[in-house]
């Protein structure tokens, strides 16, 4: 009885209603629009609908309120932390990069991706030095098998060429088991082509520092796209991925960790509600859990969100929790900052029917 209990209380989280958004924030062409600064406050970018542009925001963990920052020039579909107190901020169409410098609240313009890109995928190295901007559509509709990479050093792009086109795939950065200096980028699942001939990935795409080119390897285990993934902590070489749509009619509660360097999938366990579109991030870092908020649950109906959260343990594997968010939401924002060990903060999103969410809460574990 006592092993019972124990495990019910590991999955009972407490969900908290907090200060709203100052903004609605929504990322319908990227997962992440939170980055925590070296201040430990977070900058927070995403649309205001019905207003076209773009607003910024500072959230501080301390008094959980959102206070204003200047707006970025462009509506960036990205963001994320790189050296010397900046944030790079990307937007695909029109293609445009800048830096956001938080202790001056300012914004620097940067070059100019190659060119205008839709739904492309985006990660950065372990180490922040180079941008990966994956795959998507050019404004013909033409899926695209390039990679521009971006030197943050040298304010220049390059270009690579990957085995095939992508969209609406997953894309994360790896560390090396052993080498510290070279690391991996990973493309799981996603679509070749969109429309009547779509076409489903079944491969993963592993760009590797060292030799500096893509290569293909079968993923027997994965054909889908919309899933969610993420390194399994910050100096891991594994990849974490939950969930997605699966060909044209099936929705994925499966879960794996993925060794890029060894090709190898290890099955983790089903999440309760099979879902895509839904937000994920880990507590800490080495088998700490994962939280995951959201989504959509039906794959015939992608108006259907769902409002409830689910907790991964390296034990004990999947466990639904019982507190659910006030609206169902899909692509929420969600963060989780080391300071405090015990929260994740989340919010916004998107929700067929209303433009974004505003809600904003802080979920507690016990």
């Amino acid at each position: 009885m006592m092993i019972l209990l124990l495990t019910a209380l590991a999955y009972a989280g407490t969900l908290t209603q907090i200060a709203d958004l100052d903004v609605q924030r929504e990322n319908p062409l990227a997962g992440v629009i939170a980055q925590r600064m070296s201040d430990g406050r977070v900058y927070a970018v995403g649309a205001k609908a019905p207003v076209v542009g773009s607003f910024a925001g500072i959230f501080d963990p301390v008094t959980e309120q959102w206070s204003t920052a200047t707006d970025p020039p462009f509506n960036p579909h990205q963001i994320f932390r790189v050296q010397n107190d900046n944030v790079f901020l990307y937007s695909g169409n029109p293609g445009n990069a800048a830096y956001y410098h938080w202790p001056t609240d300012t914004y620097t313009a940067l070059s100019a991706p190659p060119d205008d890109r839709l739904g492309a995928l985006i990660t950065s190295t372990p180490g922040h030095e180079k941008i990966f901007i994956v795959g998507g559509q050019d404004l013909l509709g033409i899926t695209s098998n390039k990679a521009y990479i971006y030197d943050t050093a040298t304010d220049t792009w390059s270009t690579t060429v990957m085995p095939r086109a992508v969209q609406q795939g997953t894309v994360t950065s790896v560390h090396h088991p052993s080498d510290p200096d070279r690391w991996g980028v990973v493309v799981i699942g996603g679509l070749e082509d969109y429309g009547p001939g779509i076409t489903y990935h079944d491969v993963t795409m592993f760009f590797d520092s060292a030799v500096g080119s893509w290569a293909a390897q079968p993923a027997a285990v994965w054909e889908g796209y919309d899933q969610a993934a993420m390194r399994w902590h910050k100096s891991s070489f594994k990849v974490f991925v939950s969930g997605g749509k699966y060909g044209p009619t099936g929705l994925g509660a499966d879960t794996y960790t993925y060794d890029p360097w060894t090709d190898t999938w290890v099955f983790q366990g089903n999440m309760n509600i099979a879902r895509a579109k839904h937000s994920m991030v880990k507590m800490g870092p080495g088998n700490s859990d994962i939280l995951v908020a959201g989504g959509v649950y039906d794959p015939n109906n992608w108006t259907l969100e769902t409002p409830t959260l689910e907790r991964f343990n390296v034990i004990t594997k999947w466990g639904l929790e019982a507190d659910t968010l006030a609206e169902p939401a899909y692509e929420l924002v969600m963060f989780y900052l080391p300071d405090y060990p015990n929260k994740v903060w989340m919010g916004g999103g998107d929700g067929f029917g209303v433009a974004s969410r505003l809600d904003f809460y802080r979920w507690t574990k016990f």
